[in-house]
C-alpha cells in the first residue's frame, strides 16, 4: 500500500510540474537568453572553484577530527576504565598492598603518555590530558604518602578524602570526555 501511494504521489508531482513548465514557457515567463557572456562565465567558474575549495577543506577538517576522535576515544576509555578499577579497589578495600597501588598507577601513567603524544602530534590542545595527569599524580602522592605497615596501607582512616579525590578525578575525566566530543 505504501509503495503504491509513493508511485501515485510521484506521478502526480511529475504531471503538475510538466503542466506548470509548459504553461510558463508558453507565456514567456521563462525568458532564456541564448547569448554567452564571458564575464558571467568567469565569475560563475570562480564561484564554483571557491565553493569546491571550501567544501573540500571543510570535509578534510571534519574527517581529521573524526579520525582523531575515533582513535583517541578508545585509548581514553581504557585510561578511564583503569582509573575506575583503581578507584573501586580503593573504595571497597580497607587494607591494600602498596605494590598493588603502585602497579595500578604505573598502568595509568603508561596510558596517559601516549595520549598526550597523540594530542601534541595532531595539533590539538592536550590541556584535558595534562589536567587528568596532574590530578592523578597528586592522588598518587596522597595515597603513597599514607602510613603503611609492612607495605600495606590502611585506608579506613582517610576513606572520605580518597572518595572525594576520586570523584574529582572522575569529574575531570567527564569534562575531558565532553571536550573530546567537541573535537569530532
Amino acid at each position: 500500500m505504501k509503495k503504491g501511494s509513493a508511485i501515485i504521489l510521484a506521478i502526480t508531482c511529475f504531471t503538475v510540474g510538466a503542466i506548470l513548465s509548459y504553461t510558463a514557457s508558453q507565456y514567456e515567463y521563462l525568458d532564456i537568453k541564448t547569448e554567452v557572456s564571458v564575464f558571467d562565465i568567469a565569475i560563475s567558474f570562480l564561484g564554483l572553484v571557491i565553493g569546491f575549495y571550501i567544501a573540500v577543506t571543510l570535509e578534510r577538517q571534519k574527517n581529521r577530527g573524526q579520525n582523531f576522535y575515533a582513535y583517541v576515544e578508545g585509548k581514553f576509555d581504557l585510561l578511564w576504565s583503569d582509573f575506575i578499577k583503581l578507584s573501586g579497589t580503593l573504595d571497597y578495600s580497607s587494607n591494600i598492598e602498596l605494590v598493588e597501588i603502585s602497579k595500578s598507577f604505573k598502568e595509568i601513567y603508561k596510558k596517559i603518555t601516549p595520549l598526550k603524544t597523540i594530542f601534541i602530534a595532531s595539533d590539538y590542545k592536550e590541556d584535558c590530558i595534562i589536567t587528568i595527569e596532574d590530578k592523578i599524580s597528586a592522588f598518587d602522592e596522597y595515597i603513597t604518602g599514607l602510613e603503611s605497615q609492612n607495605n600495606v596501607l590502611n585506608i579506613d582512616s582517610c576513606r572520605d578524602e580518597i572518595v572525594k579525590k576520586s570523584k574529582e578525578i572522575n569529574e575531570c575525566f567527564a569534562n575531558s570526555y565532553k571536550s573530546l566530543n567537541n573535537i569530532s
